[in-house]
């Protein structure tokens, strides 16, 4: 935490071999308060997280790229298997910029607890970004499960995707909370480029502005 550069550094380009985070703890552990990235992983293999949070950080609170040419490695991200609380579950809060940026090649899915949804709030761009910077569609599939997306200054979730894309239980200010609003777009789904087709179940968004 409070690093004045990235939290944590993570380059691994050559080879495919992966990367794996796995917090053992019964609560998410953060990279919090740095100056730019709280985690940023390169890597030329697949990139697991679990159990994992980011806030109050300068740039992303996660940035993970991995879409290097001829690399067809996924990313995933996990929500700890067993919380009791929603202060315990993962977060991603006040980022000056994304809360989790991904460019991949392979499949991404996050996945949030069923009881306690993984949570994206007031992060100064989108709370999630799958490959909508870099130009390209994402050339697989991108699953969103369990997330609660709240107060973004531009917007929810942007994700492109030449995939199936698939979300359930996903909520942008959900209506039972405490109304927060988000600007722009709460919920942005391109996949224009390709052949998947697009899934919903339980999915909302309200509140929105701007």
């Amino acid at each position: 935490d409070g690093t004045p550069g990235d939290g944590v550094y993570n380059p691994t380009l050559h080879g495919t071999g992966a990367v794996t985070l796995l917090n053992p703890t019964l609560a998410a552990t953060g990279f919090n308060s740095n100056q730019s990235n709280g985690l940023e992983v390169y890597s030329a293999g697949a990139v697991t997280i679990t159990g994992y949070k980011a806030g109050g950080n300068g740039a992303d609170g996660f940035y993970i790229q991995n879409n290097y040419p001829g690399k067809t490695g996924g990313v995933t991200i996990n929500a700890l298997a067993l919380v009791d609380s929603m202060m315990m579950q993962s977060y991603f809060n006040n980022n000056g910029h994304n809360g989790v940026t991904i460019e991949s090649n392979g499949a991404v899915a996050i996945n949030g607890n069923p009881n306690w949804t993984m949570r994206f709030d007031r992060n100064g761009h989108l709370g999630i970004c799958i490959a909508c910077e870099g130009g390209t569609y994402l050339p697989a599939s991108v699953t969103l499960t369990g997330l609660d997306l709240e107060n973004n200054n531009s917007g929810g979730m942007n994700v492109q995707s030449k995939g199936a894309i698939t979300l359930t239980t996903v909520w942008v200010n959900n209506p039972w909370g405490n109304h927060m609003f988000t600007y722009g777009d709460g919920i942005r789904l391109i996949n224009v480029s390709g052949s998947g087709g697009v899934t919903l179940t339980d999915v909302a968004a309200s509140y929105l502005t701007g």
